[in-house]
């Protein structure tokens, strides 16, 4: 379950995402069009809805959906035999879960001592894996993403990470 938790997170990151640029803008006068974007945190900012969708080197392929301060990223790996990771970032808070079981782990981002990085940087906010996704975002769209993806599962008991660390 470590591993899987650590492999979301690296997936997460790994994510493109593509910014668009309104052609029709005036260069002296910037105007702002309704879903033209220049950063995931500019979409994030406007309350442009993303879906990003990428295949790693590794196989693993992974679908971000980005809308407001949320993050919803699935991810699996045919290598792996296609294990289906789920996780879910709202506020500083992550779920993370697989398709083979009904449990699934909890953290407090701001809480997370675990030395994770995502290439160089340290993990320790929302913030932080939004970094990680600017640097490769050109496998973004525009998408409308109801809210019920942020939902967090019923069926799925989670452990806080720190209980979980502890066993």
């Amino acid at each position: 379950m470590k591993k899987i938790i650590l492999m979301m997170m690296v997936c997460v990151v790994l994510s493109g995402c593509g910014g668009q640029k309104n052609a029709n803008q005036d260069q002296t006068q910037p105007k702002e069009t309704k879903g033209a974007w220049e950063s995931i945190k500019d979409a994030m900012n406007k309350s442009i809805s993303l879906r990003c969708e990428y295949t790693d080197e590794d196989g693993a392929q992974s679908i971000n959906y980005i809308k407001g301060k949320m993050i919803r990223t699935e991810s699996s790996n045919v290598k792996e035999g296609e294990i289906k990771a789920y996780g879910i970032f709202k506020g500083e808070k992550a779920y993370i879960w697989t398709d083979n079981s009904k449990q699934g782990i909890i953290f407090d981002l701001t809480t997370f001592d675990d030395d994770t990085t995502m290439g160089e940087t340290k993990i320790e906010s929302v913030d932080d894996i939004i970094s990680e996704l600017e640097k490769n975002k050109q496998n973004c769209r525009n998408e409308s993403i109801p809210d019920s993806y942020f939902d967090i599962p019923g069926d799925i008991t989670f452990t806080d990470w720190s209980s979980f660390m502890s066993q």
